[in-house]
């Protein structure tokens, strides 16, 4: 960040005119020497030049720039946030604004106060007059998020979707009642798919809490999520008592997670332990304890093997659901492609069991994705495909199992053509369909999700 900070400051002293010509110590001249003398690591002389400036005329761009980047150097931040701020006020023009931004990011960093620097670069992203400055803030982005120890994303959709409430797709099931056997029901209200919109937030926040030589982290995690729903006026038809609060559904969860590498760079892991609560309809739903670690073997060429393990522990605060313990232990496979597209394919084993026999089940699931390197028509792109099967111990009919196949598609596009300060919206399109044994298991889902996401 120095060197391109330097760059930038020398660049605005020799276009205001600091030329041979100029007679000496003439305020051009004063600025160009300051410049040089942060160019030579002298940055008291840079900061008394940048004074006399400053005191000349306290509406001086150049001199308020100077004056933040030398006191920077010697740690005189009062000094230094005075002149960065006086310098972001004074900004004209896109060249301007950038090397305001980029001396307040490090002004900022340097104090240790990494999230400002952090929305400073996101300015300078902003207000890049040209490609190879833009990668030269993004740059310094990595940098110094790299070295903030809290790390938080925010995310936001908002979606119409055609099964809020995970009803079924068909007008009639198969149940076993008392007396009567098994019989064929027509499904009501709530049973059938519900169409309406999405809203859904969510926050993670991390809070680095050891790190060692960048080989070992440790961190403290915390996420919350909530989705809330209303219902279209078809769905208030099919179902005349139900709200959309009834589906909204939210969690809260809180963890510890060690990353780190096995012996070798070409061996990363990870576990992470827990805890956590969700709430469906306002009211508790379930409190876990959950457990996973991942290890991973890098192959070279951009090419790795991930192997993974999990196990939760459930507990049921509602009548709908019940005490259950699940595992699941998956592979999967990463690769950078030649054309620099990303490449992932994961197959997880799982399974679970409960106090109630229908929801006990053994199956598989299958996830393959594709984020393509290049743009197509000024678009992100990435691509999703899932399957899985799972086999239930008992279905609503004694005696007879109960199988699921499940299908899901997506498609991503990032708008870049609409980035704003290193944010973009997304499109998503999404279908899935699941298969039951039992018709008032058979479900479609199709959503188009507006998103907003980090660039980097």
């Amino acid at each position: 960040m120095r060197r391109a900070v330097l760059a930038a400051l020398v660049g605005l002293m020799l276009a205001t005119g600091g030329g041979a010509q100029e007679r000496a110590l003439s305020p051009g001249q004063l600025r160009a020497e300051a410049a040089l003398a942060l160019q030579l690591g002298r940055p008291q002389v840079a900061l008394s030049y940048a004074q006399a400036l400053v005191a000349r005329d306290g509406e001086d761009f150049d001199a308020q720039l100077l004056r933040a980047r030398s006191a920077r150097d010697l740690s005189v931040f009062d000094e230094a946030r005075a002149g960065a701020a006086a310098a972001r006020r004074l900004a004209e023009g896109d060249e301007q604004r950038f090397a305001a931004a980029l001396v307040s990011a490090q002004v900022a960093a340097s104090q240790g106060h990494h999230m400002i620097g952090q929305l400073r670069l996101r300015q300078a992203i902003e207000a890049a007059p040209s490609p190879a400055l833009r990668k030269v803030a993004e740059r310094d982005f990595y940098y110094v998020r790299a070295r903030n120890p809290w790390g938080v994303n925010l995310s936001f959709s908002v979606a119409p979707v055609s099964n809020i409430n995970n009803g079924s797709k068909k007008t009639t099931g198969t149940y076993e009642l008392p007396f009567f056997g098994v019989v064929e029901a027509e499904l009501q209200g709530s049973a059938v798919a519900l169409s309406g919109t999405e809203v859904k937030g969510g926050l993670n926040l991390r809070y680095r809490l050891k790190e060692t030589d960048m080989r070992h982290q440790t961190d403290l995690l915390l996420t919350l999520s909530q989705a809330d729903y209303t219902l279209s006026e078809d769905a208030k038809d099919k179902a005349p008592g139900a709200e959309g609060s009834d589906f909204a559904f939210g969690l809260a969860q809180l963890g510890l997670a060690h990353r780190g590498l096995s012996g070798a760079p070409q061996r990363p892991y990870q576990v992470m332990l827990a805890a956590g609560r969700t709430w469906y309809g306002g009211d508790p739903y379930t409190s876990y304890v959950d457990g996973t670690a991942v290890q991973g073997f890098a192959l070279g060429q951009g090419r790795m093997v991930q192997l993974s393990a999990g196990l939760r522990q459930q507990e049921a605060e509602s009548t709908a659901t019940a005490d259950a313990t699940s595992w699941r232990a998956g592979a999967g496979w990463r690769q950078t492609l030649g054309a620099g597209h990303d490449l992932t394919l994961d197959l997880t084993r799982l399974a679970s069991q409960s106090d109630a026999a229908s929801l006990d089940y053994a199956g598989w699931s299958a996830a393959a994705g594709l984020r393509l390197a290049e743009p197509v028509l000024g678009l992100g792109i990435e691509f999703g495909l899932t399957a899985g099967r799972k086999d239930f111990s008992s279905g609503p009919v004694a005696g007879e199992q109960r199988t699921d196949h499940s299908f899901g598609a997506e498609i991503t596009a990032e708008i870049r053509q609409l980035d704003y300060y290193g944010f973009l919206p997304t499109v998503t399109v999404s279908g899935q369909r699941v298969e039951s044994d039992f018709g008032q298991y058979d479900a479609d889902e199709l959503g188009l999700r507006l998103g907003l996401r980090s660039a980097f």
